[in-house]
């Protein structure tokens, strides 16, 4: 009961009941103009009890998704674009079986077909919102949505003609009494559409319907023609069969349809799921725009699932969330539930007590309605779209809406997807598949290493280059990796290249045609003796590397990320200069190393007085995370690497902050600022360390004041040194 009183103080029942009537009415006006569009031409004697469907059908979808909405006040009814496919199967039908079975079985025949559509999109939308899928339906392509819709308003507007005049296209329709059936409508229909495009008010359409209505019955009364008279000469809807639109079913009606007829028609229905979904998302978003509130998708998804279940049933058509009569609800402030139930009576109402009203409707004005819908779609994706969207989109879009016109509508959809997809392809290949280029010169790996290396690396590294990848690698973005290959190899102001590093990290896939690329790439790297080195990759691009032939050692290397990658490579660029590795890997005594890092050599045994040694086993912690900084270290011999656990993502590899070998300093940013460690620090392998403590420093700086100046100055040529490091790699990333 919570959710049928929600809001519903006694100021808002007025709103409440006004905007229910306003709804039921304007849905009768639409659903009995869609009853007339599929149930005319060969199956007009069944169009009364056609047009109780939709009526049933209008009842149940404003109840349940009254009921079962996510945004109380929203409103839901019948839709025109599955009823213009609904329209063409009816008459697909009605052919197919015109002289081999009587009248009643052909309606059985589309009636069935549209219950067992209406429900298979019913439980396509419940099983979208239980599982949260509906966000998927969203990748039709746009242009194609766009087409579908313009070839629905061609559709809807042709066939409003045979509403209004029960006769197939063509010249004689422009002769004597048939243009004067079906132009007093399409006039209508163009008035319609002028004065909608200058006000949306709610009640323009039911105001100017009933003005219709009242035109028409005045002019024929003018000319002496009664109402008898217009039926008889096939003016108005009525009258209805048994002078009811409602009639009893049963079971045994099911032995009537011929099911096999229905099943060649399967591949045009099973369109409407798809388009149904995609149009029901689209109103949902839309009225999250029109009343500024959080729409809840999934659940929109299910109640329109739930609503279409049972509508499918009675045989009905397919309705879900209307948007523009559920916005002006929260304009008015009518947001009750009580709004759809109000409007689901009113089409009750009409299903038992509306026949005689019904059959005095004007085909002129329903088919004017009708067609008035049709060329708002074409207005709005032929005319208004050529300004907003590219002229590919735009083309696809025409290309859609003259397959629709000259082959039909499931033809069309699927040149329009293929359009699509040809597209998609073209412009996804335009996409630089090379995120950034870089050169080891000024790109390097998060480990600090000694002066005389990070000199060599600035020479040496032009050697080493790196390519970031990115998107999705297939045939069409591929050869642009080659192509950058043969551009650096053919640089001649560069020294020769000895390391390709391709990163990976950024690659969303790759489809098999990476395998000749990478044999490609292969050939052209071997003979200069150049090593392809891999990082980032998935398991799915270590397989396709795997079947281009690269082995790892042959001219090929494999490394889990960016920064291990090119730390090997510029390992492998030092290994070469011999004289640097030389003293970087020889076991100096503590007292040359600090000699060495200190301005005046002769202070080193006054520091060594204040310094108290440290024995670091491989995999021992140095620091850790959060702890109070009392120390600061120097790194005398070994490694250590400064790393955040990724508490996010359990079982990940820690993210390595920076890696230091011999004579650095470690521990300094805290212990000068005196804020808690933000990272642990491990022992890569055995290592020494010297700790100054903070009490040591004190002792210092008041003892030993040239000392405590030249550990200072050594500190802040450190960090000046890290900040070089960290500039280059910056500017390197933003070139």
């Amino acid at each position: 009961m919570n959710k049928l009183v929600d809001g519903n103080r006694p100021s808002h029942f007025l709103p409440i009941l006004t905007n229910g009537l306003v709804a039921g009415l304007l849905e009768i006006v639409v659903v009995v103009s869609f009853g007339a569009l599929v149930f005319s031409g060969g199956l007009s004697p069944s169009m009364g009890h056609g047009i109780g469907l939709t009526l049933l059908a209008a009842a149940i979808n404003l109840a349940f998704i009254a009921l079962l909405t996510s945004l109380p006040g929203t409103i839901g009814g019948s839709q025109d674009l599955p009823a213009v496919i609904f329209a063409g199967v009816a008459a697909s039908i009605a052919q197919s079986l015109a002289g081999s079975a009587p009248s009643e079985e052909i309606f059985f025949t589309v009636v069935a077909a549209i219950g067992i559509t209406t429900m298979a999109t019913g439980a396509c939308l419940l099983a979208l919102g239980h599982y949260r899928l509906g966000r998927l339906v969203r990748f039709l392509p746009y242009p194609v949505m766009g087409g579908m819709l313009a070839g629905t308003g061609w559709l809807l507007s042709v066939g409003t003609i045979s509403t209004m005049t029960d006769a197939p296209l063509g010249l004689s329709l422009f002769q004597g009494d048939e243009l004067l059936r079906w132009l007093p409508g399409a006039l209508f229909a163009v008035a319609l559409l002028w004065s909608y495009e200058r006000s949306a008010h709610a009640m323009l359409i039911p105001g100017m319907v009933l003005g219709g209505v009242l035109l028409f019955h005045t002019v024929m009364l003018m000319a002496g023609i009664d109402v008898a008279e217009m039926s008889a000469q096939g003016w108005l809807l009525g009258p209805f069969e048994e002078g009811s639109l409602w009639r009893d079913w049963s079971l045994g009606d099911l032995a009537q349809v011929h099911w096999w007829t229905i099943v060649e028609q399967g591949a045009t229905l099973a369109t409407i799921p798809v388009l149904s979904a995609v149009a029901l998302l689209l109103n949902a978003t839309g009225l999250e725009v029109a009343v500024e509130r959080d729409v809840d998708l999934d659940r929109e998804l299910k109640s329109a699932g739930v609503a279409n279940l049972f509508t499918g049933a009675a045989g009905g058509y397919i309705g879900f969330q209307e948007l523009a009569i559920s916005a002006m609800n929260y304009r008015v402030g009518a947001t009750s539930r009580w709004t759809g139930l109000v409007a689901a009576l009113v089409c009750v109402a009409a299903l038992f007590e509306g026949a005689p009203l019904m059959s005095l409707f004007p085909r002129a004005v329903l088919g004017g309605l009708l067609m008035f819908l049709g060329l708002s779609f074409l207005f709005e994706w032929v005319w208004r779209s050529r300004l907003t969207l590219p002229r590919s989109d735009y083309a696809v879009v025409i290309v859609i809406l003259l397959s629709t016109a000259l082959l039909g509508f499931l033809e069309a959809v699927a040149i329009g997807l293929a359009l699509a997809a040809v597209l998609f392809v073209v412009h996804y290949s335009r996409v630089d598949v090379l995120r950034q280029t870089l050169s080891g010169a000024n790109f390097h790996s998060r480990v600090i290493r000694a002066p005389s290396q990070r000199e060599a690396l600035r020479k040496l590294g032009d050697a080493i280059c790196v390519l970031r990848l990115q998107g999705y690698l297939f045939f069409g973005t591929a050869t642009r990796l080659l192509e950058q290959v043969r551009r650096r190899l053919n640089a001649s102001d560069l020294p020769a290249m000895r390391f390709a590093v391709l990163d990976f990290h950024h690659v969303t896939g790759v489809d098999t045609t990476i395998t000749l690329t990478f044999k490609k790439l292969s050939k052209l790297t071997k003979p200069r003796q150049i090593t392809l080195v891999v990082t980032g990759a998935s398991a799915t691009v270590i397989a396709q590397l795997a079947r281009a032939g690269l082995r790892e050692g042959e001219g090929y290397h494999l490394l889990s990320n960016l920064d291990s990658g090119l730390e090997w490579c510029e390992s492998q660029l030092l290994d070469d200069t011999p004289e640097i590795q030389a003293r970087q890997d020889a076991d100096m005594p503590v007292r040359e190393v600090l000699a060495n890092m200190l301005s005046h050599p002769n202070l080193v045994e006054c520091l060594l007085n204040y310094l108290q040694r440290e024995d670091l086993m491989a995999g021992q912690r140095l620091m850790r995370r959060g702890e109070s900084p009392d120390n600061l270290y120097v790194l005398i011999s070994g490694q250590l690497t400064a790393q955040h656990e990724q508490t996010d993502a359990p079982g990940r590899e820690p993210l390595r902050l920076s890696t230091q070998r011999g004579a650095q300093v470690v521990g300094e940013i805290g212990f000068y600022l005196g804020q808690p460690r933000s990272a642990d620090v491990i022992a890569d392998e055995p290592s020494v360390v010297y700790r100054l403590s903070a009490e040591a420093l004190r002792r210092m700086e008041l003892h030993d004041p040239q000392l405590a100046s030249e550990l200072h100055r050594l500190i802040v040529r450190q960090l000046a040194g890290r900040v070089t490091h960290l500039t280059d790699a910056v500017s390197a990333l933003a070139r």
